[in-house]
């Protein structure tokens, strides 16, 4: 599932679509091809057609470090605005599955708007905060806002788990009260436990809740709340050293979940899968004296388990032979576990400092990493990575998140919208002329030729529309996989308009060395089919990003169009 690129090449190419201009990259001659129709001819060998790729799936929300206001990161991976205006730090927050809306936290109060931070409606104010009390953190302090699955309610963490309507509404019930702050003058106030509860996660069908608890003074765990009958199902285990709490993920049917833990103290590294029905939970990998990983003995480290459409079981995982040299471990990498053995068979070679939180895309198509902390006066910050799931190059986003006390969320927005088509017959309309620019470049290179003369060269071509700054569509197509030497063959991107029922190309960019200097630019060896994406730096222009591997070096590379 991931390739190791062993470096990147990231190029900046501004296109001019204007075939009479003079360029930097060199036009080629036009090619005119006919579309294909359902009783032309087949798809060439090593063509497919491929949608609009912008450099993520979808824009993410995060807390900014500086500002402490939520930020969106745009599917472009480049672009950010700020999207609240607080006059407090935003706490807490999430977006609605549904339209993209927020909910979240700042100066103690619970607040909604939609997704650009306008029509915002305060639906609950708290109490003041004295940050040097305990009890009025715990017992007053409003967390963990959760949209439902369907977008109609939230629920929210004060004084326990309460439940309020989306929208304008304010009133809210309380389906969980936590405990009262204990008296410490009372010399039994240990005999019950002292529990503080707030919303973890809602299970997909919306009929259960997985709530988070804190212990007083210490410790803590994870339990159901069934929100037809009110009932709280403890998680128990059979076996000691069950992981019983950490990052926790629902199947897709909501009649069970996964926890993954990297717990040394309170808890139990590992990985399990709860029925959420009863609560019982069944250890897939254990870690402990119990589980035969004592002193001197291999443990396993769990984050972020992930449950695929295709029911694969996907972690990140952390493998160390002995819990005393921890310190010269490697770092996080991607495994499929096999249910219910544990055993576990790597995804990729590379390797992640995982130290806040992880956040799959639930289309499977890759992971967003929160690490690289740094620890300052008033919380840490870190970095914030996507890991693409088809083996393109990660990238570090440009968004520096706050991780706490505040923003303590990375969250998903909407993903945007198809850059042409919309019906069925447009979008089979498009598909057509996407898979009939593909053809054009392939045919041009006579790829079928070079792929016979070898066995690793190139892997299918892909095309895509893209817009002008007058939304004018044009089609660009290019190459993927790894280039031929033999024959020489470099990767080649191609751009094609359509005109009276045909393509013609307009202009095309070669993946070539160019020379040497101070500062050479390398030739791209691989390509993903991912790769080439359209990116908004500014109008006069299409600018592309494209990421590529280039043997045993790495440059940026700009190429500059003339207007």
């Amino acid at each position: 599932m991931y390739k190791r690129i062993v470096t990147a090449l990231t190029a900046l190419l501004s296109v001019s679509l204007l075939a009479a201009c003079g360029i930097a990259i060199q036009p080629a001659t036009p090619v005119q091809g006919d579309f294909p129709t359902a009783t032309g001819p087949s798809t060439p060998t090593g063509v497919t057609t491929a949608a609009a790729a912008p450099r993520l799936p979808a824009p993410l929300y995060y807390v900014e470090h500086e500002t402490r206001q939520i930020v969106r990161l745009e599917a472009d991976g480049v672009t950010t605005s700020t999207v609240t205006n607080e006059d407090a730090p935003v706490t807490a927050f999430d977006v609605s599955p549904v339209d993209g809306s927020l909910v979240y936290v700042a100066g103690n109060r619970l607040i909604q708007s939609d997704a650009n931070g306008d029509n915002r409606v305060v639906k609950v104010t708290g109490q003041a905060i004295d940050p040097q009390s305990s009890e009025g953190t715990i017992t007053t302090l409003i967390m963990a806002p959760r949209f439902s699955p369907d977008g109609k309610e939230i629920v929210f963490g004060l004084g326990g788990v309460n439940l309020m309507a989306s929208g304008p509404s304010t009133e809210y019930r309380t389906l969980l009260e936590s405990s009262p702050y204990p008296d410490l003058n009372d010399p039994n106030w240990f005999k019950e436990p002292v529990r503080f509860f707030w919303p973890y996660s809602w299970s997909p069908d919306g009929k259960r809740l997985l709530v988070e608890f804190a212990y007083y003074p210490e410790g803590g765990g994870l339990a159901l709340l069934d929100l037809e009958t009110g009932s709280l199902v403890e998680l128990a285990a059979s076996e000691p050293n069950t992981t019983l709490t950490g990052d926790a993920t629902w199947t897709d049917d909501g009649q069970a979940f996964y926890i993954g833990s990297n717990a040394i103290a309170y808890g139990s590294a590992g990985l399990s899968w709860v029925d959420a029905t009863t609560g019982m939970v069944t250890a897939i990998i254990r870690s402990g004296p119990d589980s035969g990983t004592g002193s001197g003995e291999p443990l396993t480290m769990v984050r972020a388990p992930h449950v695929t459409a295709g029911g694969a079981l996907w972690v990140l995982a952390l493998p160390i032979a002995d819990l005393a040299n921890m310190d010269d471990s490697d770092g996080y990498g991607f495994y499929a576990v096999d249910e219910p053995g544990g055993a576990m068979e790597a995804l990729s070679k590379s390797v992640f400092n995982v130290e806040g939180p992880v956040l799959w895309r639930d289309d499977d198509s890759g992971v967003v990493i929160v690490a690289d902390f740094v620890y300052e006066e008033g919380g840490a910050h870190g970095t914030l990575t996507w890991v693409p799931a088809n083996g393109a190059t990660p990238q570090t986003l440009p968004a520096n998140v706050a991780v706490a006390p505040t923003g303590y969320a990375v969250r998903w927005g909407q993903a945007p919208a198809a850059v042409a088509g919309g019906s069925p017959s447009e979008d089979a309309a498009n598909g057509e002329v996407a898979t009939a620019a593909a053809a054009l470049l392939e045919q041009s290179l006579d790829l079928d030729a070079v792929r016979a003369a070898t066995d690793y060269a190139f892997d299918e071509t892909v095309a895509f529309p893209v817009l002008d700054a007058t939304g004018k569509q044009y089609w660009l197509a290019h190459t993927t996989g790894l280039r031929s030497y033999d024959p020489d063959t470099p990767h080649v991107l191609a751009i094609y308009e359509e005109a009276g029922g045909a393509l013609y190309e307009v202009t095309r960019y070669t993946f070539v060395d160019d020379g040497g200097g101070e500062q050479p630019l390398f030739g791209a060896d691989y390509v993903d089919a991912q790769g080439v994406q359209q990116i908004n730096i500014e109008p006069s222009r299409v600018w592309l990003h494209v990421e590529g591997g280039v043997g045993a070096a790495g440059h940026d590379h700009l190429g500059l169009g003339d207007a």
